[in-house]
């Protein structure tokens, strides 16, 4: 017995149905915002060589109206808008504090001082943040099970009402989430956070695996409910025929019918690794790596050298699926380059490479 798309509807927006995809409670709604601020704490510190360890937490998150949250926050923000096509039709704003846009794009140009976000130091802004949303699109996919790919990034300057550019699918009057968070990196205390439209945080909440589940529960359980009202008004007008006329009607009962055993698989039949062996794996061969400022890269040009940091004649590194599998020689078999494995890797030494030698 099937349901209608309006009964469907119905079920869910009563107050005593089994989903509340907005409610400030809701896990989707939670993880969105504590993905950015692990996405920034794992990305920023990078960028800025900082030493020490960036904390970001996730605060609760607001609804207002774009317009009037944009006039509360601080006259100082450094607002982007970027878009998450897969997950939702409307742009996304984020915004951080000025201090800490200036910082880190200062140190990634290498420079010192100033007091202004120039052409240059946004197009630095642009490229770190670009890199912190690679590492959020990949949070997503993994949290959302399907295909995330950040679109264009853009950095603005002036008033909080620059922030909505035409055509982001958004205006003053709606309704948004913000999520604010607050920071703190190398001593600098700051202030960060993400609005989002409250149609579009639908959007995403609707694509998630859980909620998916929770609508298809929710479906099964109302059929299965209609389906037994209707078993009892069949059973109530059956009685009720039988007390008219003053009897009980036989009752009719099904004879039961066994199905003949079949023997059983053993254990002893179980593929095992048989199983996997037809997955394809990546495999990388690493010559050398060196760790460049964004002033030595803008710095190459045609004929320029980059020393690699591993001697001549040493071993080059076999990596499968990402991580170090075997070491070997560089050969050349039919004009093509190979690699002649020499060792493969002990599990200390793959433990010790997954942790940087802790």
């Amino acid at each position: 017995m099937g349901l209608s798309q309006d009964e469907i509807n119905s079920m869910m927006n009563d107050k005593q149905g089994v989903l509340k995809p907005m409610e400030p409670g809701n896990k989707v709604i939670q993880k969105f915002s504590s993905l950015m601020a692990e996405s920034m704490e794992n990305i920023i510190p990078v960028l800025i060589s900082s030493s020490g360890e960036m904390k970001v937490g996730a605060e609760a998150s607001a609804r207002k109206q774009l317009g009037e949250l944009l006039e509360s926050l601080p006259s100082n923000n450094t607002y982007f808008v970027f878009s998450e096509p897969a997950l939702a039709s409307s742009n996304l704003i984020g915004y951080i504090d000025f201090n800490i846009a200036l910082v880190l794009s200062q140190r990634m140009m290498g420079q010192e001082g100033g007091q202004e976000l120039t052409d240059a130091l946004l197009s630095a802004l642009n490229e770190a943040f670009n890199n912190v949303l690679g590492a959020y699109d990949s949070a997503l996919k993994g949290e959302f099970g399907i295909n995330v790919e950040h679109g264009d990034l853009k950095f603005l300057q002036g008033s909080p009402g620059d922030a909505v550019p035409a055509g982001s699918g958004l205006s003053a009057g709606t309704i948004v989430r913000h999520f604010a968070m607050s920071g703190a990196v190398d001593d600098i205390s700051f202030k960060t956070g993400l609005i989002i439209s409250e149609a579009g945080m639908s959007e995403i909440n609707e694509k998630h695996p859980d909620t998916k589940k929770a609508v298809e529960a929710a479906v099964s359980r109302t059929e299965e409910m209609a389906a037994e009202a209707a078993d009892n008004k069949d059973d109530k007008i059956e009685l009720e025929s039988d007390l008219l006329d003053g009897r009980r009607r036989p009752q009719k009962i099904s004879k039961v019918v066994f199905e003949d055993l079949q023997p059983g698989k053993s254990l002893g039949e179980t593929r095992g690794i048989d199983l996997i062996l037809d997955v394809p794996l990546g495999v990388t061969v690493e010559l050398g790596r060196k760790t460049l400022s964004v002033r030595e890269i803008l710095a190459l040009n045609p004929g320029s050298l980059v020393a690699l940091e591993k001697l001549a004649g040493e071993a080059v590194d076999l990596f499968v699926n990402g991580k170090l599998f075997a070491k070997g020689e560089v050969v050349v078999i039919d004009e093509n380059f190979g690699v002649r494995v020499s060792s493969i890797v002990t599990t200390k030494e793959r433990l010790e490479s997954l942790t940087g030698g802790k």
